[in-house]
């Protein structure tokens, strides 16, 4: 049975400096905690459509996404299979810049694409690849792909066309989690507990301790063991005391920010948090 929590927002000012010759446009924030739930199955991955206000959930070893759709559960898609909808190895899930689901099957190496009620709209075979088992895209239509046998990144112009480069090979030993905005692609290795950070064209810029997503003025959140710290950074360009929020009792496995949305599940609770940037 899901369980249904709404929270207040929680707001953040920050300054703005040069890190790195890298501009952090650091602005007010409000922070509000949209929903939280439980759910009766373990979650491997979620990911969330803002002006859908549907969130689509990734259950392991099924082949199975579940769909809800302002809180309420509205269909489950996949199962094994070759038809349209179906899966044979079902490795992730993302959002496009239109907002639809996407899939990545690494056994057929196609992405295909369902609209808010899971309906399948087409789909598209990567060329290049392997074993691509993580990805995603910016708002930009650039499409990362980590492919498993060649231990490298693959960028595409778009998921029609041909990989325009591929980099990383013997850079990271295990990543689980590869995300991206319009000027970063951050890595993160599980193994090392390490985020690596490359720019979209795929240059190596540097690499963190921790598990690190980014928003979209690149402003660096890190996932602690049951909360979530926001980097602060003063004019003299060096780190204050953090900001920390999301405190939970139950260890936060995963988190991911993508179109103004923050992300986090354990093995089976997610919150959702929307955050708004003021002028």
């Amino acid at each position: 049975m899901m369980k249904l929590m709404i929270i207040f927002p929680i707001i953040f000012f920050i300054g703005c400096v040069v890190i790195n010759n890298d501009i952090v446009e650091n602005i007010s924030i409000n922070l509000t905690k949209n929903f939280e739930f439980f759910v009766d199955y373990q979650i491997e991955k979620i990911c969330y459509s803002k002006i859908d206000e549907t969130l689509y959930v990734l259950e392991p070893n099924t082949k199975l996404i579940h769909i809800y759709h302002k809180k309420k559960k509205i269909n489950t898609i996949g199962g094994v299979g070759f038809e349209k909808g179906k899966f044979n190895k079902l490795v992730d899930i993302t959002i496009s810049p239109d907002e639809k689901l996407l899939t990545l099957d690494s056994f057929t190496k196609k992405i295909a694409r369902f609209n808010k009620e899971g309906k399948w709209l087409n789909e598209s075979k990567l060329k290049g690849v392997e074993k691509p088992i993580l990805f995603d895209i910016n708002l930009n239509n650039e499409l990362f792909v980590y492919d498993e046998y060649n231990k490298e990144i693959f960028i595409f112009n778009d998921i029609l066309s041909e990989p325009i480069y591929n980099f990383g090979k013997f850079q990271f030993e295990t990543p689980t989690k590869i995300s991206c905005n319009n000027d970063f692609l951050l890595i993160y290795d599980s193994s090392l507990n390490k985020t690596l950070f490359y720019n979209t064209m795929g240059h190596y810029e540097k690499e963190e301790d921790g598990f690190i997503q980014i928003d979209k003025y690149n402003q660096r959140f890190i996932l602690k063991r049951n909360f979530i710290e926001k980097f602060q950074i003063n004019k003299t360009f060096s780190n204050t005391k953090n900001l920390k929020f999301a405190l939970s009792s139950q260890k936060w496995e995963d988190f991911k920010i993508q179109n103004n949305i923050l992300l986090l599940n354990s093995k089976n609770k997610i919150n959702i948090y929307i955050i708004e940037y003021e002028n």
